[in-house]
C-alpha cells in the first residue's frame, strides 16, 4: 500500500513529510528527489524510519565508480557513513555517476585519449569534472577539449581548430606564399586521441555528430551523456546520432515491459522513462536492501540498470549501454573478455 504525501520546492516541506510519515508509523518512506530537501531529510536527528531517498545527498558527490578508487576529498566520507547509520539508503540517476560510468566505458574499450566535447553551461561543467577526474583515475589522457553553444547550428570554426585541420590550412597559405605557386591540398586531421566524449542536449548532438564526419572524425567512436537522446523516439532526427553509444536503462531498450506505464500520458511519449524506471526499481529493490548491505557482492537487475550497495548506503548503478542505430538507440555489445591461452 502506498501513501502520498505531497512536498514543495520548499526544503522544509520534505522534512514536515518526513515526520509526518514518523507520526503514522510507516516502516518506509521513498524521496524525497531534491537534493536541498535530501541534504535536509538525510541530516536530521532522531531519524525513526528507514527511507530511500531519490537522490544523492550533497556528501555524495564524490562517488565511487566499481573497479576504480573512491574519487574526490575523503572530508565527504564521515556524513557519507552518518546516512548509513541513520537508516537511509540512496537512489540516483546522478549525472556525475553516470559521466563517470561513461568513462569507465570508454577505457574498458580501449580508449584512452579522448576528446571532449561539451555543452557551455553549468551542467556542461559538471559533466566534465566527473567525467575527467574518473577518466584521469583510470590511465585515460584528455587530448583536447572544446565548449560549443548550443544556440549555434554552425560549429566548424571550433572544429577546424579542434582537430588541427585550420592549422593545416595556414601552413600551406605559408608554403604557397613562399613557392608562389599553387599547391593542391587535402584537410587532414589530428589522429592523436582514440574517441569523443560528448556531453550535449539532443539538438546539439545532432549538429555536432554530421559534422565531425564532414571533418573526417566520423570513424572516431562517440560517447554521450544520455541527455543526448530526447527519449522520445524520432529516428528522422536521430539518425544523426547514428554510432553514438550512451548509457541508458532497460525499459528505453524494451529489456523490461512496461506494463501499463506505456499509456500514461505523463510518459510524454517516452521523454521521462528514466524517472518512471527510477520510481519502479525504487519501490521493487525495498525488500532486497538488507541482503545487499550484507552481500556488496549482490547486484540487482533494475530497470535503470545493475544496482549494488555500496559501504555508504548509496546505489550504484552500472547502466545498460546503447549505440545509436537507423536513429534508435539499440543494445551495445558487451565488452569482449580478455583472451586467455589454453595450457
Amino acid at each position: 500500500e502506498l501513501t502520498f504525501l505531497p512536498v514543495g520546492d520548499d526544503p522544509q516541506s520534505a522534512l514536515d513529510a518526513y515526520r509526518e510519515a514518523e507520526r503514522a508509523g510507516f516502516p518506509w518512506v521513498i524521496g524525497p528527489l531534491r537534493r536541498e530537501s535530501v541534504d535536509l531529510v538525510a541530516q536530521q536527528p532522531g531519524a525513526s524510519v528507514p527511507g530511500l531517498l531519490l537522490n544523492w545527498p550533497t556528501s555524495a558527490d564524490a562517488v565511487t565508480i566499481p573497479g576504480m578508487s573512491m574519487l574526490g576529498s575523503e572530508e565527504t566520507a564521515p556524513q557519507a557513513r552518518g546516512l548509513v547509520e541513520t537508516g537511509f539508503y540512496s537512489l540516483s540517476l546522478s549525472q556525475e555517476a553516470e559521466a563517470q560510468a561513461v568513462a569507465k566505458q570508454m577505457l574498458a574499450r580501449g580508449h584512452r585519449q579522448a576528446i571532449l566535447l561539451l555543452v557551455d553551461s553549468t551542467w556542461g561543467e559538471r559533466t566534465e569534472a566527473a567525467f575527467m577526474d574518473a577518466y584521469l583515475a583510470g590511465g585515460g589522457e584528455i587530448v583536447s577539449l572544446e565548449r560549443f553553444s548550443a544556440d549555434d547550428a554552425d560549429h566548424s570554426g571550433k572544429l577546424t581548430r579542434l582537430l588541427q585541420i585550420q592549422d593545416g590550412r595556414e601552413r600551406r597559405r605559408r608554403l604557397q606564399n613562399r613557392l608562389n605557386l599553387p599547391l593542391e591540398f587535402e584537410d587532414s586531421r589530428r589522429d592523436d586521441f582514440g574517441a569523443f566524449f560528448l556531453a550535449a542536449n539532443p539538438d546539439l548532438g545532432r549538429q555536432l555528430k554530421p559534422q565531425l564526419r564532414f571533418f573526417d572524425a566520423g570513424n572516431k567512436p562517440v560517447f554521450a551523456m544520455s541527455r543526448v537522446f530526447s527519449g522520445d523516439p524520432d529516428p528522422s532526427r536521430d539518425g544523426d546520432l547514428n554510432g553514438v553509444v550512451i548509457p541508458t536503462t532497460r525499459w528505453i531498450l524494451g529489456e523490461q515491459d512496461l506494463d501499463e506505464a506505456t499509456a500514461l500520458d505523463s510518459l510524454r511519449n517516452g521523454a521521462f522513462t528514466s524517472l518512471f524506471a527510477l520510481g519502479r526499481d525504487a519501490w521493487d529493490i525495498l525488500p532486497w536492501l538488507d541482503l545487499m548491505s550484507r552481500n556488496p557482492e549482490f547486484a540487482y537487475p533494475g530497470a535503470i540498470g545493475d544496482l549494488s550497495l555500496d559501504a555508504e548506503g548509496r546505489l550504484q548503478r552500472e547502466p545498460a549501454w546503447a549505440v545509436f542505430q537507423r536513429g534508435r538507440p539499440v543494445p551495445l555489445e558487451p565488452v569482449a573478455p580478455p583472451a586467455t591461452l589454453s595450457p
